[in-house]
Order: C-alpha cells, then sequence, then structure tokens
C-alpha cells in the first residue's frame, strides 16, 4: 500500500514538474518574437551586478537583467558580441560597450542568465574607473542588450587563429566557448599575449584545461613583461611568428582583439605574408566611417605645408596618414594618449571619451572637423 501512495506521489510530481517546464517555454515561444524586436532596442534595462572578482587592474562582473525580457530569455547570443553599460558620472552619462566573456549561463540561484564581463582599469579611463570604484554585488546599472558582428560565420573552414592582448582575451574566451559547443568543427588556435601576470585572471588555466581536453585547439600564451617566474613563450608576436606557432601555418581566418598599435601591425605583417585582407577580422570600438566628405585643411605646430582632411574617419587617422608621428593606443577615447591642442578651429564629436580631456584640448581618436584647424602641442598632449 505504502509503496503505492509512494509511486503515485512520485508520478505526481513529475507531471507538475513537466508542466511547469511545458508551461515555461510556452511563455518563452509566446514571448520570443517581442524579445527579437528588443534584440537591438536603443532603450537600456536595469541589470544587476551579482559576483565580482578581483585581478589586480581588471575585475571580473557577472550580472543579470533585473525584470523579465533579457532575465529569462538567453536569446541568440554569440561569442564576441558586447554589453553597452551607461553610468552616470559627476561629468554626465557615460556609456562603454564591454565584449562578454562567456556564453550566458543559466543560474538557479538567481533564476536568470548571468552574464560575464572582464573589465580593465583604465588610468584616465572614467568609466572603468567608476566601475572598479563602485560596482560591487547589488549594483544595478543601466545596460543595452548583446550586440555585435564579431562573430563566427555560420560554416568553419580551415583553420582559424585567435589573437588577444591583454584584456581582449574576452572576446576569444566567448568565441573559443562557442566553438567548443559546435563539437570542435576545425582547428583553433588561440595566441594571448599579456604584459602583466595579473592580466591572466582565471582564464589561462582554464584554457590550458580546454586545450588539453581537445587535441584540435592549442593555445599559446605568451609573455611580454620582466618576470624571472615565467617559463613559456616571451617576446612580442609578429605576424611571421603568429603563422608560425598555427597549426597549419596558413590559416584561413584570423581574428584580433589587441590595442589598435598591436592589430596595425599584426594586419600589416600578415598581408605582406600573403593572408588576405577577407581573413583578417578584428574587434575595436572605433570611430564609424565619416559621411562627410568635404576637404579641411589642418595646420600642424610649426609645418610650413598644411595638412588635408579628407573623410578620414577621425583626426587623428587623418594626422597618422600624413605622417605625424601621434602618440595613440586604443582609438575610442580611454587611453588619452592622442590629445592634440586646438587653437583654432572647431571639430564634431564622433564618439563619446571616456577620458578626461584638459581644457582647450581633443583626443583626435574622437572628433572630425568642422572647419580648418590650427592644431599645436606635444604628440603626447600636455
Amino acid at each position: 500500500m505504502w509503496i503505492a501512495y509512494g509511486l503515485l506521489g512520485v508520478s505526481a510530481a513529475a507531471l507538475l514538474w513537466a508542466a511547469f517546464i511545458f508551461g515555461h517555454g510556452l511563455v518563452l515561444a509566446l514571448q520570443g518574437r517581442r524579445l527579437d524586436r528588443q534584440r537591438h532596442s536603443t532603450t537600456p534595462q536595469p541589470w544587476r551586478v551579482v559576483a565580482r572578482k578581483d585581478h589586480g587592474a581588471c575585475i571580473q562582473l557577472w550580472l543579470h537583467a533585473c525584470r523579465g525580457r533579457w532575465r529569462w530569455w538567453r536569446g541568440n547570443i554569440r561569442g564576441g558580441q558586447y554589453l553597452t553599460l551607461q553610468v552616470a558620472l559627476p561629468s554626465g552619462p557615460q556609456s562603454r560597450r564591454y565584449s562578454l566573456a562567456a556564453l550566458p549561463h543559466w543560474s538557479w540561484r538567481h533564476l536568470a542568465w548571468l552574464h560575464e564581463l572582464a573589465i580593465k582599469r583604465e588610468p584616465l579611463g572614467q568609466v572603468s574607473t567608476w566601475l572598479h570604484d563602485h560596482a560591487h554585488s547589488g549594483t544595478v546599472m543601466w545596460v543595452l542588450p548583446p550586440a555585435g558582428h564579431f562573430t563566427w560565420p555560420k560554416t568553419l573552414q580551415g583553420e582559424q587563429v585567435l589573437v588577444a592582448g591583454g584584456i581582449g582575451i574576452t572576446p576569444m574566451r566567448a568565441l573559443t566557448q562557442e566553438w567548443l559547443s559546435r563539437g570542435c568543427p576545425v582547428p583553433l588556435t588561440l595566441v594571448w599575449s599579456v604584459r602583466n601576470m595579473s592580466e591572466w585572471m582565471d582564464y589561462r588555466s582554464q584554457l590550458e584545461a580546454w586545450a588539453a581536453r581537445h587535441e584540435r585547439l592549442r593555445f599559446i600564451p605568451i609573455f611580454t613583461g620582466h618576470d624571472e617566474a615565467w617559463r613559456g613563450l616571451k617576446g612580442r608576436l609578429t605576424g611571421t611568428r603568429l603563422l608560425a606557432l598555427s597549426q597549419s601555418g596558413r590559416p584561413a581566418g584570423v581574428w584580433m582583439c589587441a590595442s589598435s598599435t598591436m592589430m596595425d601591425s599584426l594586419r600589416t605583417q600578415l598581408r605582406q605574408a600573403g593572408v588576405s585582407d577577407a581573413d583578417i577580422h578584428f574587434e575595436a570600438f572605433t570611430a564609424p566611417p565619416n559621411s562627410d566628405t568635404a576637404t579641411y585643411l589642418l595646420h600642424w605646430a610649426d609645418r610650413p605645408v598644411p595638412l588635408r582632411f579628407d573623410g578620414q574617419p577621425s583626426l587623428l587617422a587623418a594626422l597618422l596618414e600624413q605622417g605625424i608621428a601621434i602618440d595613440h593606443d586604443c582609438r575610442n577615447g580611454s587611453c588619452a594618449r592622442c590629445l592634440v591642442r586646438v587653437l583654432e578651429g572647431s571639430v564634431r564629436q564622433v564618439l563619446s571619451p571616456e577620458a578626461r580631456q584638459p581644457e582647450g584640448w581633443v583626443l583626435s581618436c574622437c572628433v572630425v572637423p568642422c572647419t580648418a584647424l590650427r592644431l599645436a602641442g606635444a604628440a603626447r598632449g600636455p
């Protein structure tokens, strides 16, 4: 008798659980089309930080949407996409894009899909500094849904090589996760170059473990700093060295996320080695193409012959094209290395800079001319 009652109870529980799963799936299916339309919404939603881990100049954050939509529905989020975080600073609201460091995973504890970010503190970066100082478990921020096109194609053919510089590992880790979820369809080589040991975070050991379990994955960490304890590869990564480190010697695709200096150098060297531009992909949150086709004269410092601005995406791009050795790195307003002084003329901002700008100076990667300009000052700014 008791056995029969027990079996009846188990059956009832199973039916209730099946009904819950069916109902939950039905709700998600009904929401699916509405959420697809909201995927690229320009209206930020509140997201809550539920965990944080510090690694020197880098932090890991796990967060989820506070309300329905992205809390309950994973969506077709891809490796290589990013979240746009908006924070209120004393100088006004600022937004920054941060690549997802992993594919979303379901948390029963929080009953939500968790999204992971890894963020490096930039010395002059207002948003990254605010996040390091204020983003803790329980902090609520305004976030735009995942977006971005730095993603795998539907069909992968031939070896793919991922190149990460420092914190640029974030989209590469998510891309590697997606590659694993797709059954390791092609050989994959991941090269990660860092200057500071703290930049490894917990990722190096995890990536080494993945490579040990999957013979088609080769993970190559390179350390460019000074630490006698490091016994792995050292030195600068060049295009020739990258091809030698690949599994085939002639990869079908090269994907990069690093400083603009490193990516520019590698792209040039890979082209010289015969790699097609169509096979080189890179992630950089830089100025969009400039729709203004007007030409403006640029009078630089003591140069007797004026330079020209002919529709380049930024003032920085125009200066570099014409031989001005101006210091730069990020090309998105974070590092503050490309400051120039505007003595005459006006500019239009095409990117919202994160770094602070002294009075009379502009970040040349974030502006384009509206008139002829007279520029002066040391290339490194004040």
